[in-house]
């Protein structure tokens, strides 16, 4: 009976080690290259099978992109009376939130079409601040102009700037990424705009933490133009807004 024990052990034992091995590699696979899985190597490829699809709107945050954003909102406002908003201030709330509106829709598209990490990352982080904006709508009372179709806008002007991304971004994954900069650049300078213009902490708390995202997705989506560059055509200056060619090439 000890004999057939031992050999068992000892078939149960290579097996356990093949099966850790097996998984070993397949996870260090997926973490040196993420776009494998969108069926394309260094992280580019189609990504349509990894997030929500093209209807997907505000609605998409249950489940996919969690986040305790929403919460760390709606307790902050509270330590803030509400006052009454000024026409320049309602025109800041609603343009911003379609503006951010355009920063989560373009990263779900061009994620869709490259399968890179940045824009999977930037539109989480856009739709904790489309969920921001909500809270402070509702809190003034605001009819939110956000449609729920990825896409669509109610601002003009932003659906044209968007159409526009979409087709520019489709062509490589540079434009893309330099479309995605130009955006969250966008958003930044609306932001301090809107920050100049209203004396209400609750307003300027909101903006303030939309601005550190921004500014978090633009460091994210310029570096990551930089690598791409670097990868098909070699080390050397790389010119990308934002970032001056000593600090690229160094």
């Amino acid at each position: 009976m000890k004999a057939v024990h031992i050999n068992k052990i000892k078939i149960i034992i290579p097996l356990f080690l093949t099966i850790a091995l097996v998984i070993t590699c397949g996870c260090l696979q997926n973490e040196a290259n993420p776009g494998a899985a969108n069926g394309s190597p260094g992280g580019l490829g189609s990504g349509s099978d990894q997030g929500p699809g093209p209807a997907a709107g505000p609605s998409f945050r249950e489940g996919y992109y969690g986040n305790n954003l929403s919460v760390y909102i709606s307790t902050g406002l509270d330590k803030y009376p509400v006052g009454e908003l000024t026409g320049t201030e309602t025109a800041d709330i609603l343009y911003i939130a379609e503006e951010e509106k355009i920063g989560r829709d373009l990263s779900l598209m061009y994620f869709d079409i490259w399968g890179m990490r940045s824009f999977l990352n930037a539109a989480g982080s856009g739709q904790a601040d489309l969920d921001s904006m909500e809270i402070l709508m509702e809190r003034y009372g605001l009819e939110n102009p956000v449609r729920d179709e990825r896409g669509m806008f109610t601002n003009t002007s932003l659906q044209e700037l968007y159409t526009g991304m979409v087709s520019s971004g489709s062509a490589t994954a540079q434009d893309a990424l330099n479309n995605s900069v130009t955006v969250e650049e966008m958003q930044i300078k609306s932001l301090d705009d809107a920050m100049a213009a209203t004396d209400k902490e609750d307003l300027k708390f909101v903006y303030e933490n939309l601005r550190r995202s921004s500014e978090n997705n633009l460091q994210d989506f310029l570096w990551s133009a930089v690598n791409i560059t670097e990868r098909y055509m070699g080390p050397g200056p790389v010119i990308i807004p934002g970032i001056e060619a000593n600090e690229t090439s160094a």
